[in-house]
């Protein structure tokens, strides 16, 4: 899923919508910031006079189609051609893509089997970014973003978020709904710490509240806070952040993987911090290995399980990539509440001043920077 948006206060100069016809992805992009009549405070990117263009294969459950055709076509036009030339544009492959509240101003539906997805290719502009968004082969959309502009009516403040779900998408979906919310709360009340300790309470928060609920999967998280002349990038998991600088791509953000070796070393000193009594009930050992405890061989089976789990039974090559547990590609996100000793949501954050050299920001899951 991409986003993308032109004539932004934030980052203005129009850029183009980033398409990519790869497995799964959701991107945002930001243009960069110049000198732009700034939209009245009474704008809202959510509100109904948000630029919007949604193309349909087949109508959406629960939303008229005078509805959409109002939303659709309300101020803003996506790419230069007319309605005629649109029609004869080739289009990809239909989508799956949830309708969600996040971004696009449209309350969520249900389909007839209670998905909440929809056949749809959709694109979205809003102030200061785009969004695009594709399902690829899976069956669902596991991906979210979210997207607060103009925060406490300054047309040069916002914040954006990527969320790429894995074990469903009720991980990304709550980050979508709260991560933003809970990093503007701590960023209000700072003043005795920085903003990056702010960031890393929002993060921290939104997945203590996400393990409340009692739901499995978990989400990626990147996010972008524009404030004060500064760009803050955090980012838990495999989502990226790259930045244009004079057409040069630079990376803001490192994947936290098990293949990167400080993030193996924390995930193995954490498992050889463990009890025997919790290894051996892990999902590498059965239950049988608890009559043995007590035996005479009891200290040979303490030093097996160490010397096995430090070589790296926590953190398995499967096919090639590198797993906790044989299961999770990544190491660090919110939700995953059977791995959280090992997979934190503690993010890695970096601060750089906007510059004029700045020409724009591209926020996205792996679905995208996987194959580029």
């Amino acid at each position: 899923m991409p986003i993308v948006v032109p004539n932004s206060p934030v980052f203005s100069p129009p850029s183009p919508s980033l398409f990519c016809n790869k497995i799964e992805t959701l991107a945002l992009t930001l243009t960069h910031l110049k000198s732009a009549q700034s939209p009245s405070s009474s704008s809202s990117p959510s509100s109904p006079c948000s630029p919007l263009r949604v193309r349909l294969q087949k109508p959406l459950v629960g939303i008229s189609s005078s509805s959409l055709a109002s939303n659709s076509l309300s101020g803003s036009r996506l790419g230069s051609g007319s309605p005629q030339a649109l029609l004869k544009r080739k289009r990809p492959a239909r989508l799956d893509i949830p309708v969600v509240a996040n971004g696009f101003g449209a309350p969520e539906t249900l389909a007839a089997d209670g998905r909440g997805f929809e056949e749809v290719e959709m694109e979205r502009e809003g102030y200061g970014y785009s969004v695009y968004c594709k399902r690829g082969r899976r069956a669902v959309m596991e991906d979210r973003f979210s997207a607060t502009v103009s925060l406490q009516g300054d047309s040069k403040q916002a914040l954006f978020g990527i969320f790429d779900g894995h074990g469903g998408a009720k991980a990304a979906q709550f980050a979508a709904q709260n991560l933003d919310k809970n990093i503007l709360r701590e960023v209000s009340k700072m003043e005795e710490r920085g903003i990056e300790d702010a960031v890393k309470c929002g993060y921290l928060n939104t997945d203590s509240e996400f393990l409340k609920e009692d739901v499995h999967g978990g989400s990626c998280c990147v996010t972008a806070l524009i404030r004060k002349g500064n760009l803050v990038v955090s980012n838990a998991g495999d989502c990226r952040a790259v930045i244009s600088n004079q057409g040069i791509a630079e990376a803001l953000t490192s994947d936290h993987r098990p293949s990167r070796e400080d993030e193996k070393d924390r995930v193995v000193s954490k498992v050889s911090s463990l009890s025997l009594h919790q290894i051996l009930y892990c999902q590498h050992f059965g239950t049988e290995y608890q009559s043995l405890i007590r035996s005479f061989v009891y200290y040979s089976i303490k030093c097996a399980i160490v010397k096995f789990v430090l070589q790296g039974a926590y953190v398995d090559m499967i096919h090639g990539v590198w797993r906790i547990q044989g299961s999770l590609a990544v190491s660090r996100g919110i939700g995953d509440r059977n791995l959280k000793q090992w997979v934190i949501a503690e993010p890695e954050t970096k601060i750089c001043s906007i510059k004029p050299e700045h020409e724009l920001l591209i926020l996205a899951s792996d679905g995208l920077w996987d194959k580029v």
